[in-house]
C-alpha cells in the first residue's frame, strides 16, 4: 500500500517513527528493479496475502517494536502535546505489524546484513559495511550534483540543514 508502481512513487517508514508524510519520487532504474523484483519475489519468500510486503522476512516473528504484543505505548519523553480538549496518546495500534504482532515485513538487521555482504564485496572497509553508510553516500551525490542543500534537507529528513553538511 506504500508503493505504487505506475505512478513511480513510494512512501517510506522512518525507523525512528511512522510513515513519511509525503509520497516520494522514485527514480526510473528503482521503478524497473523493484518491477523486476515483485515478478519474482514469491517464488523466494512466503508472506500472508492480507499484508504483502515489497520485501518480505525470510523469518518472520514477533514483531520488535511491540514485542509481539500489537500495540505501543508512548513514552512520556515521545508524547505529543494534545490539541486543546484532546486526551494525550499514551497508547496506540502498532503501524509496524498493523496490530498483529508478527512481523512479516524484512528486519532492519535482515536489512544490515544484506548490505553488509555486498559492500564487502565491494570493498568498503568494515567499519563502513552498515545500511547508513548508504545514506551518507546519498546525500554526498546529491550535493555534488548541486541539488539545492534545502531539497536535500527535506528528501532525508534532517530538521536542520547543518546536519545535512555535518
Amino acid at each position: 500500500r506504500d508503493v505504487d508502481i505506475r505512478a513511480g512513487r513510494i512512501r517510506l517508514q522512518h525507523l525512528k517513527g511512522g510513515l513519511a508524510p509525503d509520497w516520494t519520487a522514485m527514480a526510473t532504474p528503482c521503478i524497473k528493479a523493484l518491477t523486476l523484483w515483485l515478478a519474482v519475489r514469491d517464488k523466494y519468500v512466503a508472506q500472508p496475502p492480507q499484508q504483502p510486503f515489497v520485501f518480505p522476512s525470510a523469518s518472520p516473528g514477533p514483531c520488535y517494536p511491540c514485542r509481539g504484543k500489537g500495540r505501543i505505548t508512548l513514552p512520556k519523553t515521545k508524547r505529543k502535546k494534545p490539541e486543546p480538549g484532546a486526551a494525550a496518546i499514551t497508547d496506540k495500534q502498532c503501524h509496524h505489524c498493523d496490530g498483529t504482532g508478527m512481523r512479516w515485513g524484512i528486519s532492519r538487521h535482515e536489512v544490515g546484513n544484506i548490505i553488509g555482504v555486498i559492500l564487502k564485496k565491494a570493498g568498503v572497509p568494515e567499519g563502513r559495511r552498515h545500511p547508513h553508510v548508504l545514506r551518507h553516500s546519498l546525500v554526498t551525490h546529491l550535493l555534488d550534483a548541486g541539488i539545492p542543500p534545502a531539497a536535500v534537507q527535506e528528501r532525508v529528513g534532517h530538521k536542520d540543514v547543518g546536519t545535512t553538511f555535518g
